[in-house]
């Protein structure tokens, strides 16, 4: 009876770690990325950057969060802001491409990966994995992503290549 319990605890466990994550071609992932909300994937072959400054916003500041005394702001999710035309800004072009936010969780950075097509979500990744990539030099990498459309990338694994 012991063997049974532990050759199905084996199988079952075997099981959770065949579908831990999926290679997906740089070029799918960019396309659709809803397709993979919720996965861990592997993307191969990406260039990524650490930037020097920081502090989780691109291109503009981050948002203010009030919260309670003594508790932690939650971070902004990327959202896009477009300039609407009124009587102030009457010469705005309303159609620029659209500013991103970014704003990384406490204990994590933001990492610029160049994808194609200019795809502007917003990749995280955890301070100590960070730490162990230069700043400011693009790196040929395999990263592996936890993908979240909604808010932002988490990268759970890196890989760099020669």
């Amino acid at each position: 009876m012991k063997k049974i319990i532990f050759l199905a605890i084996l199988f079952l466990s075997s099981l959770t770690a065949i579908q831990a994550q999926v290679i997906v071609d740089v070029n799918d992932f960019v396309n659709n990325p809803s397709k993979f909300n919720g996965k861990t994937i592997v993307l191969q072959g990406v260039i990524a950057k650490r930037p020097s400054n920081n502090s989780g916003a691109a291109n503009v500041a981050p948002a203010t969060v009030l919260t309670t005394p003594g508790a932690v702001n939650p971070p902004t999710p990327p959202s896009t802001v477009r300039s609407q035309p009124n009587a102030n800004n009457a010469g705005t072009n309303v159609n620029a491409a659209p500013v991103v936010r970014c704003s990384a969780p406490k204990n994590w950075e933001r990492l610029e990966v160049q994808l194609p097509n200019n795809y502007d979500g917003c990749f995280v990744i955890f301070n100590k994995m960070a730490n162990t990539l230069p700043m400011n030099k693009d790196v040929r990498m395999d990263i592996t992503v936890k993908v979240d459309t909604r808010f932002m990338h988490r990268v759970t694994k890196i890989k760099v290549l020669p």
